[in-house]
C-alpha cells in the first residue's frame, strides 16, 4: 500500500484462551488448539492475513514447556500473567 503520508494497516487476530482445570486436560487442550490453528492456517496468508494468538492462563501451574513450543509453531504465544504483552501482540506492536 502506498500513500503520501504515514499510514498504518490494522491487523486482525484470532485468539484461543487456554485455561484447563487440571494438568490432565492441559495437553488435550493444547493439542486441540494446535489442530485448530493448523486447520485455519489458510487464513494467515495474503493481504488480509490473520494473526493467531494462543493465550495461556498461567495462573494454574499445569503447563509444560512442550505445550508452549507446540503452540508456538503456528501462533504467537502469550501469557495471562503478562497482559500488557498480550495487548501489544494484539495491536501488532510485539
Amino acid at each position: 500500500m502506498e500513500c503520501g503520508f504515514s499510514c498504518a494497516r490494522a491487523h486482525s487476530s484470532l485468539a484461543y484462551v487456554l485455561s484447563p482445570g487440571s494438568r490432565a486436560t492441559a495437553n488435550r487442550l493444547t493439542d486441540h488448539v494446535v489442530a485448530a490453528w493448523h486447520d485455519l492456517s489458510y487464513l494467515s496468508i495474503g493481504e488480509e492475513a490473520l494473526r493467531f494468538v494462543s493465550l495461556f492462563n498461567d495462573d494454574a501451574e499445569v503447563w509444560r514447556e512442550e505445550d508452549f513450543r507446540q503452540a508456538e509453531g503456528l501462533s504467537t504465544v502469550a501469557f495471562w500473567s503478562r497482559r500488557d504483552e498480550f495487548a501489544r501482540v494484539l495491536s501488532g506492536v510485539a
